[in-house]
């Protein structure tokens, strides 16, 4: 597994990749609402409070295939207004 950050002007984009069986990307889309038991938070609600909190041009990217393991990208401005890091 590899986690990497990369800086894209204003933006940050931070890429987690494994090199694992993969999936098929139609499935992914299940993958995205919250499981039963509630015990996970889905992919599709993070990438909603992504867009919801810094607008549609952020969120998840999932990039995957059968045999090619799976990439989730997250893009984030680097700043926002209203959000601070707080301490």
């Amino acid at each position: 597994m590899s986690v990497t950050a990369q800086d894209a002007g204003p933006d940050c984009l931070i890429s987690v990749e494994d090199d694992g069986i993969g999936m098929d990307p139609e499935s992914v889309g299940r993958l995205e609402d919250t499981d039963p038991s509630g015990t996970h938070v889905g992919l599709n609600n993070v990438d909603d409070r992504l867009r919801a909190a810094f607008g549609q041009d952020y969120g998840l990217i999932v990039e995957t295939a059968p045999g090619a393991g799976t990439k989730v990208i997250v893009r984030l401005p680097k700043f926002a207004p209203g959000v601070s890091a707080g301490h």
